[in-house]
């Protein structure tokens, strides 16, 4: 297997076409079918599906991509070290759920750079279900994800693990109680997030195990607006480290003892050179443990709460 092989193969994903890629390097389209072939040939399968539109990969090529670039980076890693050279600067496409970005604000302001790495975040912002399927399809390079599921080519490493809070306006009955149970909420209005959302699906099992089932009046993806309603009367669940942000003089946070989330830091296999990778997740970890408040509702790891926290964590 050749070098020029993975750059082909990197150059026509991203054109699209043969003849594009070909237009691109300056090479005969001839030159890189050979190339492509001999690669499919080693790997044993083919790597890109020809259709008239033009090449799209094969679930084998996907992954040959991914592997493809991460060979490149390391190759190019290699050769500024023994130039002597500085390090690149590395642009790592970063997803991170609405309710979590906040925290990490004053993190991503600036490149960062730790060990002889160098890196430079490009943050997406969206619920953890479509930031774990914008991973999948190869479009993040790492993300932090609220209960992050196990897939073959992901790796995941435990962040923290925080309640679920009751959040409402702050005249309400529940504003004198320092937590509550899922049962003593059950008859409650709600305006939850939709599923698929992770948080929801959460919220649902919890429910479920209890024979119960929450009371969704509305339904909104906005943060912003569901936050909104519950200042004027509509009651919600969030996660703590967004609960607490809120202004108590309008709005009422109390932890439910039985609902709590895992949030983890999730990458791709292959998606960073394992230098950069294990740098970001030092530097999220560092930062979380400052960060994150010195709460009771809130454990970094995801070995369980303290005493008098939680009773119910999803496996």
């Amino acid at each position: 297997m050749e070098l020029r092989q993975l750059r082909y193969l990197i150059e026509v994903a991203e054109a699209g076409s043969i003849n594009r890629a070909a237009e691109r390097l300056g090479v005969a389209q001839s030159a890189i079918s050979r190339q492509i072939a001999k690669l499919e040939n080693e790997l044993g399968v083919a790597v890109v599906r020809r259709t008239p539109e033009g090449v799209t990969l094969t679930v084998a090529g996907e992954q040959a991509l991914s592997g493809a670039q991460a060979v490149l980076r390391e190759v190019d890693e290699l050769r500024r070290a023994v130039a002597g050279d500085a390090p690149a600067m590395l642009r790592v496409r970063l997803g991170m759920p609405p309710t979590v970005s906040g925290v990490f604000r004053r993190l991503f302001e600036h490149p960062l750079r730790r060990g002889g790495v160098q890196v430079r975040p490009s943050v997406v912002e969206a619920s953890s279900y479509w930031l774990a399927r914008r991973l999948a399809s190869g479009d993040l390079d790492c993300a932090i994800l609220t209960e992050p599921a196990g897939m073959r080519d992901w790796l995941v490493e435990p962040l923290w693990i925080e309640a679920l809070c009751l959040v409402g306006p702050a005249a309400s009955p529940f504003a004198a109680r320092e937590s509550c149970s899922v049962a003593d909420i059950a008859e409650l209005p709600l305006t939850l997030t939709p599923l698929p959302d992770n948080s929801r699906q959460v919220i649902e099992r919890v429910f479920r195990q209890q024979g119960l089932a929450p009371r969704v009046q509305q339904e909104h993806e906005a943060l912003n607006l569901l936050k909104e309603q519950t200042r004027f009367g509509a009651y919600s669940i969030l996660p703590r480290i967004q609960a607490r942000e809120l202004a108590r003089e309008h709005y009422l946070c109390v932890p439910v003892r039985d609902l709590a989330i895992r949030r983890g830091w999730v990458s791709r296999r292959g998606a960073l050179p394992p230098r950069a990778a294990a740098m970001l997740l030092a530097v999220v970890r560092d930062y979380a443990r400052r960060e994150v408040p010195d709460d009771p509702w809130f454990r970094l790891g995801w070995a369980g709460f303290p005493p008098g926290g939680p009773t119910q964590t999803v496996a």
